[in-house]
């Protein structure tokens, strides 16, 4: 019995499916996970993954994911400050306090401009949030559905990442 193959086809489980890639311009985001960890440099860190819940180009990149890494120091504190003002939060928090930091990075969708800028590795481009806006919209049930299921896959993959299991992410490709 043949295998075949047609890489024409949609692809019709999760295990070679990625996530659409993001492309530049302004995308309204909702916050769809967050890690606590340390830089490189020793400084604790989170690093966020945003959901793509609007795209005012035609939707073609809703459903997209877009990470972002928050360094905790006073030097950096302005860009988690800059997101906490789009998502409406109305008091100081402590950013160490994950529990408090979900509560107001997550409250509400954002609008956001995305560019490309290169992988760390070299190899290609990456999309990085270099603004948060408010986003003056209301969330619907779309958007709202739509970021549900990519906090699950987040929360999956992370657990996969966490356990050494078959987790992808192209940044990471030993070959």
């Amino acid at each position: 019995m043949a295998l075949m193959i047609d890489p024409n086809a949609e692809p019709k489980d999760g295990g070679g499916n990625r996530r659409p890639d993001c492309r530049a311009g302004q995308k309204i985001l909702w916050l769809a996970g967050m890690k606590y960890g340390t830089s490189k440099s020793g400084n604790a860190k989170i690093d966020t993954c945003w959901a793509v819940v609007g795209d005012p180009d035609g939707g073609k990149d809703e459903g997209a994911i877009v990470f972002c890494t928050f360094t905790l120091t006073q030097r950096a504190a302005w860009k988690i400050a800059q997101v906490a003002r789009a998502t409406g939060a109305g008091s100081s928090f402590d950013a160490e306090d994950a529990e408090a930091t979900w509560s107001a990075l997550s409250a509400r969708p954002i609008e956001a401009k995305v560019e490309l800028k290169p992988k760390y590795n070299g190899d290609g481009t990456r999309p990085e949030i270099t603004r948060f806006e408010r986003y003056t919209g209301d969330p619907d049930d779309s958007m709202e559905s739509m970021v549900n299921k990519i906090e699950q896959w987040y929360n999956e993959w992370s657990a996969k990442k966490a356990g050494g299991g078959a987790a992808v992410v192209d940044d990471d490709i030993p070959f």
